[in-house]
């Protein structure tokens, strides 16, 4: 996967090029490893799948979703349940929650897609 948009920024300044690369407009190109054919999705596209995952969690679109619930969207979706290991599951669920407090936000997502 290749980001575009993406800045590098000296070690200790890992918030502030978090906040610029959110700011910058990203586009991530796909390569398929069947194939080799390639598609470019922008980050602007995955706002609405995540608005439509907030509001399936809690009923509400407050740029949240709890935790437990995105796991158990993710339990729904058959690719993910019947192939990814459990032990994947557990390490992703654990790592897209950066901040820990139990919740998933838009930035946190973007990394998980």
């Amino acid at each position: 996967m290749t980001v575009s948009g993406d800045s590098s920024f000296p070690p200790d300044s890992q918030a502030m090029s978090r906040v610029l690369t959110r700011a910058i407009s990203r586009t991530y190109t796909l390569t398929s490893l069947s194939d080799g054919s390639s598609s470019t999705i922008l980050v602007e596209e995955w706002r609405p799948v995540f608005d439509r995952l907030d509001l399936e969690s809690d009923g509400k679109m407050d740029g949240q979703i709890p935790l437990e619930r995105f796991a158990a969207i993710l339990e729904g979706d058959p690719v993910w349940k019947e192939s990814v290991p459990l032990t994947l599951k557990q390490r992703i669920l654990q790592e897209v929650d950066l901040n820990h407090d139990g919740v998933i936000d838009y930035s946190e997502f973007l990394t998980l897609v």
